[in-house]
């Protein structure tokens, strides 16, 4: 019987092969600054913490909480989400463009 097992497109291990039942050396997913990423400063309590939310609010999909860490290089993705916090958020077209997600609105 064969094992095939595949990653979907809005998780941070996208574009890491598998070979067999092994998952190969971590292929990051880069996000480089563009001039289309939107500024925000966090002024909302209930995003404090909570990129899960964020990514939410703003793309429709929570499991794309790991976009706002790897665009801004936060080295917490939870506890570097402060009121008050700076962050680019791309925009839905740009991940389209960059094949994260699929189906981002």
């Amino acid at each position: 019987m064969g094992y095939s097992v595949s990653y979907p497109t809005d998780t941070l291990y996208a574009r890491t092969s598998i070979n067999g039942r092994f998952l190969g050396f971590y292929s990051p997913i880069l996000i480089p600054p563009d001039p289309t990423d939107r500024l925000y400063v966090i002024k909302r309590q209930d995003w404090v913490h909570r990129p899960d939310l964020m990514a939410f609010d703003y793309y429709g999909d929570d499991r794309l909480f790991w976009v706002f860490g790897v665009r801004n290089g936060l080295a917490d993705l939870v506890f570097d989400i402060n009121f008050g916090t700076v962050l680019f958020f791309p925009t839905p077209a740009r991940l389209t463009q960059l094949a994260i997600g699929g189906s981002v609105s």
